[in-house]
Order: structure tokens, then sequence, then C-alpha cells
């Protein structure tokens, strides 16, 4: 089975993709995140006088794809977790079944305020990453979505009986 997980930058989506790996143990599971399949820097657009990470055309999706299908024959789950998860129609066929963790924006706003992993950021980016989320992070529609909220604590009996796990 294929899980992905999507939703805005600060979200928890790594956070839950570990929580469900976990839970599912001893099962053999493999997470990949969207992050890792970032072309590389030179190749990136710029917006202003920063990289803009905030955009679908950053991701080598045919990679994450394969990467995801190959490690399906491997695994008894695959996670995979991103910004842009479900903004290509072509790699949404992959999911067996799909999270979105929604974010309120004020809390978006205060966690990447906070978040120094890349440093800190001015807030016209932090404007700009959120604009972005609404423009190509949406969830998708369908039955096997579970939309989960950012802000609260997750109902893990309610995301592994939504996997059939």
């Amino acid at each position: 089975m294929i899980i992905g997980i999507g939703g805005s930058s600060n979200a928890g989506k790594s956070n839950l993709a570990a929580l469900i790996a976990e839970a599912c143990s001893p099962r053999k599971v493999a997470i990949f995140s969207q992050d890792d399949y970032v072309y590389p820097e030179q190749a990136l657009p710029r917006i202003r006088d920063h990289i803009d990470w905030e955009h679908p055309d950053t991701i080598d999706f045919d990679r994450f794809r394969s990467d995801l299908e190959s490690a399906a024959h491997e695994n008894d789950l695959v996670i995979a977790e991103g910004l842009f998860l479900f903004c290509r129609p072509e790699l949404k066929k992959v999911f067996d079944k799909m999270i979105y963790v929604g974010l309120q924006k004020e809390t978006f706003h205060k966690r990447k305020s906070s978040d120094q992993r890349w440093g800190q950021e001015p807030e016209w980016y932090i404007d700009h990453i959120w604009k972005r989320h609404t423009q190509y992070g949406k969830p998708p529609e369908g039955n096997d979505l579970l939309m989960l909220q950012g802000e609260e604590e997750w109902p893990l009996d309610r995301i592994l009986a939504f996997l059939n796990i």
C-alpha cells in the first residue's frame, strides 16, 4: 500500500509519517519525503533574493513516483509526504490512501516564523509560502482521503482504521 500525506509547510506531515510507521511495526515500512526530490539548486526558480522552493516545478515528480512504485514491491507500506503531493494527477493515482493535514494560517505563520532549519525567513517570504500552498497544496477530492488538522493531536486509532492497518 502507498499512502500520501500532504499539507502545508510545518503542518506535521513528517511527524505523522513517522507515527504511522512506528504504529505499523514490525511491518516493513519506507518513508519518502518530497524534499529529497528537489532539483539541484542552480535549476530552481528565484523570487527576489530567494530560491523559490514553493513551486511544484522544483520537484522531480518522475523520479519520486518511480521510487514510490519500486518501494511498494519491497515494503509492506510506503508513505510519501510533501507539500505538493496532490497537485499532479499522475502522482495522485499512485496512492491507495491519502491524508491531508490542514493548518490555520495563524498557526502556520507562528510555526514558520520560529522554524530555523534554513535560517530566518523574511516576512514576505513566509507570506509567499502560504500563498503557494493555497495555490498548489489543496487537498484532493475522493473517498480515499482523510482530513486532519495540524493543531490537533493525531487520532491514531482513526488513522489506522482509515488505512485498514
